[in-house]
């Protein structure tokens, strides 16, 4: 049986979630923020979840009333713009006993799982990442686009010790340029470059082992650095969309209560960059 499921919000990434959600579950509602149906599918019985994906200064307000009218919610990173709201969210997911469950897509992509694995056998003590797109403008460039790199290094290592916004600059939106520095315990760090002004479309991002292994994350793609030719070789390359498989383990929640703690963890650290 497939649970059935309101989705609030329908711009690009709403529709890119409901394109994934109707082939796992039943869609009962589909509709824009300032819908009148929102109150109709929050008092709807039949409704079990409901799946947020507003601008995010309206995150707060509709995942708690969801929560409070006794809905699981899938609510889209982040999770707010804030540490309070952030934190009141899990506890209130806590209290109703529903899952509250953060939509970090590449936490889901099948080379996170390639990389978690190669961490675990050979540790990883350097990562890279460069994103060039052009647009996402309506956000903030830290909530947007380096709230998913934070969660990558949160899960990968854990809380930084140290961190450091090198630069930001303006070109369209609120910052569009950005680099940044995060420093972890046993002397690991990561550095981040992002710019959504960009004519190239490319996110790619390196890491380095403790046995000096170097490899390669672009798109849906994982190289390793041939040492002996001096040549990336592909190892591996995703097949299946991180969207759709993290549709699967919102789902998977449910039953077992995601209580979003970790969305606020994200926060707490993303939000100390300044």
């Amino acid at each position: 049986m497939k649970y059935s499921i309101a989705i609030i919000g329908i711009g690009r990434q709403g529709k890119n979630l409901l394109r994934e959600f109707k082939t796992v579950a039943h869609v009962a509602y589909a509709f824009g923020k300032k819908d009148l149906k929102l109150s109709r599918a929050l008092k709807d019985h039949y409704v079990e979840a409901v799946v947020v994906a507003t601008p995010i200064k309206t995150h707060f307000s509709i995942a708690r009333r969801a929560l409070l009218a006794g809905k699981h919610v899938f609510l889209e990173k982040p999770m707010t713009d804030n540490v309070s709201q952030a934190r009141a969210l899990v506890k209130l997911a806590q209290k109703q006993k529903r899952s509250l469950f953060i939509g970090h897509t590449f936490l889901y992509h099948p080379i996170f799982e390639k990389i978690k694995e190669i961490n675990k056998r050979d540790p990883i003590i350097s990562t890279h990442f460069e994103w060039h797109k052009l647009g996402s403008f309506h956000e903030d460039i830290k909530w947007n686009l380096l709230v998913h790199d934070v969660a990558l290094l949160l899960t990968l290592w854990s809380k930084p010790i140290h961190l450091k916004l090198l630069y930001k600059k303006t070109v369209i939106g609120s910052g569009d340029i950005l680099s940044a520095e995060f420093f972890f315990s046993k002397n690991r760090k990561a550095t981040v470059n992002i710019n959504r002004a960009s004519s190239i479309k490319r996110k790619a991002m390196t890491f380095i082992t403790k046995k000096q292994n170097i490899y390669l994350w672009e798109n849906d793609i994982l190289l390793k650095l041939d040492k002996k030719n001096n040549l990336f070789k592909e190892i591996f390359e995703s097949k299946n969309a991180a969207l759709g498989i993290e549709c699967g383990a919102f789902l998977r929640t449910i039953k077992e209560k995601s209580d979003g703690s970790f969305g606020a963890r994200v926060i707490e650290v993303w939000s100390k960059l300044k």
